[in-house]
């Protein structure tokens, strides 16, 4: 694995320089009636094709702001195009005895050489306060955001997509299929709460809400509105174990609902502190409400699978998940599998190569508003990145990404798409400012 990751940054660079010769595939067909804007054959968003970079000048304190600049140049062979894309981000953090609050910004655009009607940006506010005890701890957070069209598969950041992508999916696990021209606005609100009770046992519980909206017609929003609750047992210091009950009430655009409740068993274990494989397991039963219909009833089996292996220079992490979700603005109601590996290698104490990749399956839950075999689409994207560090503010990364979606002859364009991007840039990080 170790020889693989080191190859990985000659390998980048040959995949980028061939990505440049290639011709520009034949434009998919667009989905009738809405000039292709809400055309699943299309990709991630250009804007948050960025290299997750966590290097940069570190600081201790209890407040402070920090703040970076990047500026990246991105090829895409979908649109036979460039764009320059400069973006940043800031973040303000405030840390006391029982209370930390934090609030983080970040945004950006990308300008197209040629076709200036995909001139696009995106936007991002967080507000999030833990309010801590003895034996308790309290979590709220607020959540904006606006994307030019989903961000499934990214592989970069800029401030954004990581932190990002982890929130989406545990407040509403929705983009699992990439859009075209989906621009969606985003608002979430959650509220956790945890509770030590004794040496071996804890319990949890929280609220969201979230709001998925699409500016462009054709595509289905909803609120989401989520509780949750559970027990965790330690068993021994490595080893944990979990019970949690969420229910879940979807409305989308229309007059379709979605109730979901589930029950989750969950295994944790550490390896020395390096590795952490968490395994989970457990019913969930779906109804869709549609007026003037029958309910649609549907048990499924959801499972999930992480593991994640961090050492001084080597950082991989693999994930599987089969679950029940909004469906992408593409179908009322979704059962979704999806399963990511990413792995970097530290060189030479400044250059970081990496390999990532994924596949996401997401298929109709019934045919309730159709007939015959249920709608379904596939997405899969693969790519490697390297990353240099100039100084201890300064990073250059150069990134390519292949993706490959395809639906099945129920969708309602049955095609295939096919892309390749090359993205490079550098990231500046700015020292940080102590509040006192």
């Amino acid at each position: 694995m170790t020889k693989l990751l080191k190859l990985t940054g000659i390998l980048c660079l040959f995949a980028s320089l061939a990505a440049f010769a290639q011709d520009s595939p034949a434009p998919v067909p667009p989905i009738a009636g809405d000039g292709g804007r809400d055309a699943p054959e299309a990709d991630l968003p250009y804007s948050t094709l960025r290299y997750n970079s966590t290097s940069g000048t570190s600081f201790v304190g209890s407040s402070y702001l920090s703040s970076k600049l990047g500026l990246s140049y991105l090829y895409d062979s979908y649109l036979g195009d460039s764009a320059a894309e400069p973006y940043g981000s800031f973040t303000l953090v405030q840390r006391g005895n029982k209370r930390d609050t934090e609030i983080t910004y970040a945004g950006g655009a990308n300008i197209h050489s040629r076709q200036s009607e995909y001139d696009t940006q995106y936007q991002r506010l967080v507000v999030s306060e833990t309010f801590n005890g003895a034996r308790w701890r309290v979590t709220t957070a607020d959540q904006f955001l606006y994307l030019p069209n989903s961000a499934y598969g990214s592989s970069a950041d800029g401030g954004l997509s990581s932190q990002m992508i982890q929130i989406l999916e545990l407040l509403l696990p929705n983009d699992s299929f990439l859009q075209e021209r989906g621009q969606q606005y985003m608002n979430a609100v959650f509220a956790n709460a945890d509770r030590t009770l004794s040496r071996k046992f804890s319990v949890h519980g929280g609220f969201n809400y979230s709001l998925l909206q699409y500016i462009d017609s054709g595509l289905v929003g909803l609120q989401a509105y989520q509780g949750s609750g559970g027990l965790t047992r330690l068993i021994r210091k490595q080893d944990s174990i979990a019970v949690d009950y969420t229910g879940t009430r979807t409305d989308f655009s229309g007059s379709t609902t979605m109730v979901s409740n589930k029950v989750a068993l969950t295994y944790t274990h550490s390896f020395r502190n390096r590795a952490t494989l968490t395994l989970g397991i457990g019913p969930e039963t779906v109804r869709l409400e549609n007026p003037g219909q029958p309910d649609f009833i549907r048990t499924l089996v959801d499972g999930s699978a992480s593991l994640n292996w961090q050492t001084r220079k080597v950082d991989t992490s693999l994930s599987y998940s089969h679950n029940s979700g909004g469906g992408s603005g593409l179908l009322r109601g979704a059962e979704i599998h999806t399963a990511t590996v990413a792995a970097t290698h530290r060189v030479a104490r400044v250059w970081t190569p990496g390999l990532h990749g994924g596949f996401s399956n997401v298929s109709e839950l019934s045919s309730v508003l159709t007939t015959g075999t249920p709608i379904s689409y596939s997405s899969y994207y693969t790519g490697c990145s390297v990353s240099r560090e100039i100084g201890r503010t300064m990073l250059f990364h150069l990134n390519y990404d292949f993706q490959y979606q395809n639906e099945n002859q129920r969708a309602v364009s049955a095609s295939t798409f096919r892309r390749n991007a090359v993205l490079a840039g550098l990231t500046y990080n700015l020292r940080p400012i102590s509040l006192r």
